[in-house]
């Protein structure tokens, strides 16, 4: 196989060894199992057999994504507020 296109096989299931198991389960959580299992039966992890507290602290991560996105955003605007203000008249005018 030509590893100049598409993945290389030293790139197929590395993420065990970089993602901590909160994670992992965060990533589970957030996608298909079925979908994960017909197109990838040989995941070197299963959700099942992932830690409960690393299953329940993988929830918080999910639950509070959106929230540290939020928290991110709002940072921004306080250290450029004519950057928000031109952003938000560039995308009110038609």
């Amino acid at each position: 196989a030509d590893a100049t296109y598409g993945l290389s096989r030293s790139r197929v299931f590395y993420y065990p060894s970089h993602l901590a198991q909160p994670e992992m389960a965060a990533l589970d959580q957030l996608s298909s199992r079925r979908l994960l299992h017909e197109f990838y039966p040989n995941l070197p992890h299963q959700t099942e057999a992932l830690p409960w507290m690393a299953r329940v602290k993988g929830g918080f991560l999910v639950g509070l994504g959106p929230l540290k996105h939020l928290r991110q955003q709002f940072q921004r605007y306080g250290k450029s507020p004519a950057w928000f203000i031109r952003r938000t008249w560039r995308r009110l005018r038609p």
